[in-house]
């Protein structure tokens, strides 16, 4: 306690060292008798980071193509998740019934799922179902979904899925071709 009109107490981190609620009061009596306005002040130490799993697919996919996105965590910002494809950030709109995100890729191509929100014995889990791909040629190809997640206490994690899709017969390209097509080398 430091003395003056003014005291403070000075509690250190390590009281704190496990993730949980914490709570703190302090009452008391001042010299003349005063009972002191008690005051309370609660928080949460998390530590921990989102957990994350990307399933639903394998590395070359020639039938159902339907990720599904897992996200745990005891304090988890459920409005904090962001997907991503190839690098690029997905841009969504939310379908008329509220649920289905509907995800565009490049060239016009959507795909659409459900986030889903669960809540557990300590926390929030959320999940993003895709639909099945449209068995559709411009949808083979080469996919990265990169997905971040942040909790409340500003842990971060991330992770990533590389997966093909070829329905339609393997495509293969050349890197450069027009650079040495019909050219003579030495």
């Amino acid at each position: 306690w430091s003395g003056g009109s003014s005291h403070t107490a000075v509690i250190p981190a390590s009281n704190f060292a496990k993730d949980g609620q914490y709570t703190i009061s302090i009452s008391g009596k001042d010299l003349a008798g005063n009972t002191l306005k008690p005051v309370t002040s609660s928080f949460t130490v998390d530590k921990k980071k989102p957990e994350i799993k990307i399933t639903g697919v394998s590395s070359a996919n020639n039938g159902e193509v339907a990720p599904v996105i897992n996200i745990t965590d005891d304090n988890l910002d459920a409005q904090d998740v962001k997907v991503y494809k190839n690098g690029k950030l997905l841009s969504s709109s939310v379908e008329k019934d509220g649920d289905v995100v509907s995800y565009n890729l490049t060239d016009g191509k959507r795909i659409t799922g459900k986030w889903a929100t669960d809540n557990y014995e300590k926390g929030i889990k959320k999940k993003m179902i895709f639909d099945n791909f449209p068995t559709e040629e411009e949808y083979d190809g080469s996919y990265r979904i990169d997905v971040e997640s942040k909790d409340m206490a500003e842990n971060e994690n991330s992770e990533s899925l590389d997966f093909s899709v070829n329905r339609f017969g393997s495509v293969f390209s050349i890197e450069n071709a027009d650079e040495i097509n019909g050219k003579y080398l030495n």
